[in-house]
Parts: C-alpha cells; sequence; structure tokens
C-alpha cells in the first residue's frame, strides 16, 4: 500500500517561475505563474472527471491512486503476476472513472483493466487487433459528454466508442486521423484528437469539424474555463486555445512537455521529461 503523504510527493511541484530555467517566452495575455505546476519526477499526475487523483508510473507497470473517500494504494506493483494476468499492469497510459470502478488502459497489452473503488481488479476487456473493441498501441482515455468511454487507438487511427458497460459503441476518425495520442472532451461535448500534426476537433457523432494546432501535439486537457491546452513536446510548447481552436496563450519551453492534467482547481500540471526540471 502506498501511504497518502506518498502519493502527494509524486504529485508535488513548483511553479512557473522556480521549476523552470526553461519558461523562455509567452505570447498572450497573460496566465499567472500560480496556475502552472510543472514536475519532472518520471510519474505523470492526472485526475479522472470525477476527482480521483492518480500518478502513472509506465516503466515500472504501476499506478498509485488517491481517492477522496477510500484514500490512497497502489495497483499493478505485484511483479510475482504474468504481465498479463487480472491485477497485473503492462505500461498503463491512461486512468478514467466509469460508474462505481475505474479502468486503466494498457499499451502493451492492448486492453482496459476495470478496477473497484478500492483497487480490486474486476475484469479485462480488449487485445491487440484492428477489429471492434480491439486496439493497436492505444494512448488515452476519455469520458465522452454522454458517459461513453472513448480510447485513442492510435496505430489503427481511430477512436472507439464504448458503452458505459464496456460494450462496443463505434469508432469515429478513420480517413481524417493520422494516429491518435491524445483525447480531451470540451464543454460542449466535443472531441479534440491530438493527431501527428495537428490536433482534429469531432462531434460527439464522430463528424469531423476542423483542425488547429500544427505541430506535433502531444497531450491534451479541457480547462474548466472552457479551453483547451496543448503540449508539444517536439515544439517545446505549451498553448491555450479557445475550443473552436483559435490560440489564447503560448509558452516557449527549454524542456520537453510530456503530458499535461489539470486539477479541480483549475491548476494545470505539467509532466516535463524526466530530469528536466530543477528543484
Amino acid at each position: 500500500m502506498v501511504g497518502r503523504r506518498n502519493f502527494l510527493k509524486v504529485c508535488a511541484a513548483t511553479s512557473v517561475a522556480t521549476a523552470l530555467p526553461g519558461c523562455l517566452s509567452a505570447e498572450g495575455p497573460g496566465v499567472s505563474a500560480e496556475s502552472l505546476l510543472f514536475t519532472a519526477d518520471g510519474g505523470r499526475t492526472g485526475w479522472t472527471h470525477n476527482g480521483m487523483g492518480y500518478a502513472l508510473f509506465s516503466n515500472q507497470n504501476r499506478v498509485e491512486v488517491d481517492d477522496m473517500e477510500f484514500g490512497a494504494f497502489e495497483i499493478g506493483a505485484d511483479q510475482a503476476l504474468p504481465s498479463d494476468a487480472l491485477g497485473s499492469l503492462s505500461y498503463p497510459v491512461a486512468v478514467e472513472s466509469v460508474g462505481a470502478s475505474f479502468v486503466v488502459l494498457e499499451l502493451q497489452n492492448a486492453r482496459l483493466q476495470f478496477f473497484d473503488p478500492r483497487g480490486r481488479p474486476e475484469r479485462t476487456l480488449g487485445s491487440y487487433g484492428t477489429g471492434d473493441a480491439e486496439l493497436r498501441a492505444p494512448r488515452d482515455l476519455a469520458l465522452a459528454s454522454d458517459g461513453s468511454l472513448l480510447i485513442a487507438d492510435s496505430l489503427n487511427h481511430r477512436v472507439q466508442i464504448l458503452s458505459p458497460a464496456g460494450e462496443f459503441v463505434g469508432s469515429f476518425g478513420e480517413g481524417v486521423l493520422n494516429g491518435a495520442r491524445s483525447l480531451a472532451v470540451d464543454q460542449s461535448g466535443y472531441v479534440h484528437v491530438a493527431s501527428s500534426e495537428r490536433v482534429e476537433i469531432f462531434d460527439s457523432r464522430g463528424n469531423h469539424h476542423g483542425s488547429y494546432a500544427e505541430g506535433s501535439p502531444r497531450s491534451l486537457c479541457a480547462h474548466p474555463d472552457g479551453s483547451i491546452w496543448v503540449a508539444d513536446a517536439i515544439g517545446l510548447s505549451l498553448t491555450q486555445y479557445s475550443a473552436v481552436g483559435d490560440m489564447r496563450e503560448r509558452f516557449e519551453l527549454e524542456s520537453p512537455p510530456m503530458h499535461i492534467a489539470v486539477a479541480l482547481s483549475g491548476t494545470l500540471h505539467v509532466n516535463l521529461q524526466s530530469g528536466s526540471a530543477t528543484t
């Protein structure tokens, strides 16, 4: 078991002013340093839509969870289990809450694994392939406005849709997406997908509505103020856009931003490439 203190240490970060030698410049009316937190401890921090906090350690095949009701615990830490066994994780890349359960997306096992609120494994769903509910290098999860679960099915160049019960509903993005790295759902229910060269916008029916943020977007998150933040690890930038793709703020960085997530407070957490931040 992991203690709450340890989890909070994983999520600890300092403000832009002290954490980075590398916040070179910003364009736009100005986001305060207090609203941007940076960390480079090797874990990817995030929150599910209902506020459950977590830290992903993909290379260590484990996830630390901090739930407001059930406290802090760890899953995937039993190295004695086979990598594809129930309860074992193989390169976890995303976490989301679905009903009373939470689900972890595994890249190497090409599957979803469902856990109860206390972290006990319930079932798995998915396998490697190109068919319905089959995945190739899945990268991210998001909850649609109707409660459906969205999966960034990267090498199948699509987003798959599952019902809250985990049943296959459909997919979209074929013919438009070149990879699918990250997902964000805005306040109007539109789905923003980070493809290899830009962010694509789809409505809840999967119809394409344009693109923005040309470059190499790696990670997206939807902010409570209605905006979408885009991290570009190759372009070394962190940019805020409106929900229709108009740029609001842009920060140029010296260190690659690998993952971004927003806390319930509205603070944006930016996980940098390991070792790139100062203490």
